[in-house]
């Protein structure tokens, strides 16, 4: 039985034990009896028991009795608190900041889904302001809208080729012959650096590489202009074999100081094997002489074409004839840019050259055909070989002087350059503008020399 014989500081502690126990009942922890005395005892009466100051047992009428705790929490509720009779004052500002605790637990609990729904809110919020931050606007990549499939780069590379052809005409209504032949020699000088620094020719030094440059073309471009009795070339050398001998000379120069390089190169680097070493100078000689007796060999045929001539007499008719053949490229190759573009869809070359098409390539030999019997008449004017003449030029120009092109985007593609060069806007360098025609010059030549009385 309780009693209150303890004073009032035994009240206290029972007061503060029982709302102890009547926050957790009540906040759904664990059922926390009082005493192993008193088990079948609610929280309610037992509490308005020791306010009264009396007996639990005697009240029983006072009091409405309570159902018990369930079974499982009984026999949990064994384990009581032993709340000690030594507490002090403290005792009682533990019990209100507990108290306080558990109502701000209970109202917690009653809001926790509003304070998630709340987070998830500004959650939401706050991504969205950091993504709005993260991407500026000026990062925002706006809706592409379907436009003409030409771009500025089709304009620029039209604008290319006119402003060459504006250039090309001013220098032969100027300098005629004359100017073909320097553009033929300095065509010939950039081409060849451009295609050595993309080739990246490491063995040979500076002075073979020079070397080799100055024989070809005393075997191609001077003895072309050596047998035209040119008289930039018959002031200096008297005869076509002088020129012959000049470029035998070099040649025999070019040999020795090969073979001596590749020996001196074995000596410094005794490490390495000298199988590789002589494979090695071997390539880079080879690969230099190669580029140019295309490049300086086949360009060389503009400089034969100047002294064609046909029945008329006409003493520009080889000029002409130069002028007609470099239109036709030019049309070719820019209509099959701009018909690629347009309604290009299978790849002709996907390997080599995976931005040209098929309709590409058909569409530009359509154009140059049906443009070459024109161009003859307006540039030469000679009527009786319009139609045969023109249109074979035409039908080179379209199928085969192309391949030129493809022959230096494989070396291009070789050495992972995009162009030959920066000098022609749209075009790249010099090579990139002059691949087709180093094919379509021989075959004018040729084609129009058999065609001589």
């Amino acid at each position: 039985m309780w009693h209150d014989k303890g004073g009032m500081r035994s009240k206290k502690l029972l007061v503060t034990a029982l709302v102890i126990a009547n926050a957790r009942f009540t906040n759904g922890s664990r059922y926390i009896g009082t005493t192993r005395k008193h088990p079948s005892l609610s929280v309610d009466k037992i509490l308005l028991t020791s306010i009264r100051g009396g007996s639990s047992t005697n009240d029983d009428d006072d009091v409405p009795q309570t159902p018990p705790p369930p079974a499982q929490e009984q026999t949990e509720s064994e384990d009581t608190t032993i709340i000690k009779e030594e507490s002090s004052d403290e005792d009682i500002e533990e019990v209100n900041s507990l108290e306080s605790g558990e109502e701000v637990v209970s109202s917690n609990a009653s809001s926790k889904e509003v304070e998630i729904e709340e987070s998830t809110t500004v959650t939401g919020v706050d991504n969205e302001v950091s993504s709005s931050t993260t991407n500026p606007p000026s990062e925002i990549i706006p809706k592409k809208t379907k436009s003409f499939p030409l771009s500025a780069s089709a304009i620029e590379r039209t604008g290319g080729a006119i402003i060459a052809l504006i250039a090309l005409s001013t220098i032969l209504s100027i300098f005629g012959s004359n100017g073909i032949i320097g553009l033929c020699l300095l065509s010939q000088l950039a081409m060849f650096k451009e295609v050595y620094s993309v080739v990246g020719v490491t063995n040979t030094s500076k002075f073979q590489k020079w070397l080799c440059f100055a024989t070809i073309q005393c075997f191609t471009s001077l003895h072309a202009l050596s047998v035209t009795n040119h008289p930039l070339i018959t002031c200096i050398f008297p005869s076509s074999t002088s020129i012959q001998w000049l470029g035998y000379s070099l040649a025999i120069i070019t040999l020795l100081s090969s073979v001596l390089s590749m020996e001196f190169s074995a000596q410094k680097h005794p490490q390495r094997p000298s199988s590789d070493i002589f494979k090695s100078h071997l390539g880079d000689l080879v690969s230099t002489i190669f580029m140019l007796l295309f490049l300086l060999g086949q360009s060389t045929f503009w400089i034969c074409t100047l002294n064609l001539t046909n029945d008329s007499a006409n003493a520009n008719y080889g000029l002409q004839c130069i002028l007609h053949s470099v239109i036709l490229v030019i049309i070719n190759d820019t209509m099959a840019y701009i018909c690629g573009k347009t309604f290009g869809k299978t790849p002709l070359l996907p390997n080599l050259s995976p931005n040209k098409t098929i309709e590409g390539f058909i569409g530009a030999a359509f154009f140059t055909i049906l443009s070459s019997a024109y161009l003859w008449n307006v540039i030469i004017g000679d009527t009786t070989t319009t139609k045969s003449t023109s249109v074979i030029l035409a039908l080179f120009a379209s199928f085969i002087a192309p391949f030129g092109g493809f022959l230096a985007s494989a070396v291009k593609r070789s050495f992972g350059a995009k162009d030959f060069g920066t000098l022609i806007p749209g075009h790249g360098g010099v090579m990139d503008r002059l691949d087709c025609h180093l094919i379509m010059a021989p075959f004018t030549y040729m084609y129009l020399k058999k065609l001589q009385p």
